[in-house]
């Protein structure tokens, strides 16, 4: 089982920080020209639930 997710979003992982989860791990991806941010699945969990919900700001 997977246990970190990773987030291209800048918003998204901007409100993940803000909140205080520090990403993991980051790569680049050269495919998509992208810094990729690692975040442990279980620490953002709660943070998802209100990134879908437009709540977390």
């Amino acid at each position: 089982m997977n246990d970190t997710v990773k987030i291209i979003n800048q918003l998204q992982m901007a409100r993940y920080m803000k909140h205080g989860v520090k990403p993991v791990d980051m790569f680049y991806d050269a495919e998509t020209n992208k810094v990729i941010f690692v975040f442990d699945k279980e620490e953002t969990k709660p943070l998802f639930d209100l990134w879908i919900r437009r709540q977390l700001v």
